[in-house]
């Protein structure tokens, strides 16, 4: 099965505007990213993890921050490298 781009969210399959991700280790948590407008009223209607359906609350979130170069690639700011 194909891996669903990074810049993705897992909920809408889109690209996500504002990013955030589960917190992992924290319960059902994986680190999958997700955007945070999708995310949130999931979370609050059912209380659960949209990909695996384990618990999750708003407090296992973390934004993320993502940098671009100039050509629009997200790269790594550290390595200095396109990903």
């Amino acid at each position: 099965a194909a891996r669903l781009p990074f810049y993705c969210c897992a909920i809408t399959l889109q690209p996500w505007q504002d990013p955030c991700c589960t917190f992992a280790g924290q319960g059902d948590a994986d680190g999958t990213v997700f955007d945070l407008t999708s995310v949130v009223p999931y979370i609050q209607a059912r209380k659960s993890h949209p990909v695996t359906g384990g618990a999750l609350k708003l407090a296992d979130l973390v934004r993320l921050t993502f940098h671009k170069n100039l050509e629009g690639q997200f790269w790594c700011p550290v390595l200095n490298k396109v990903f």
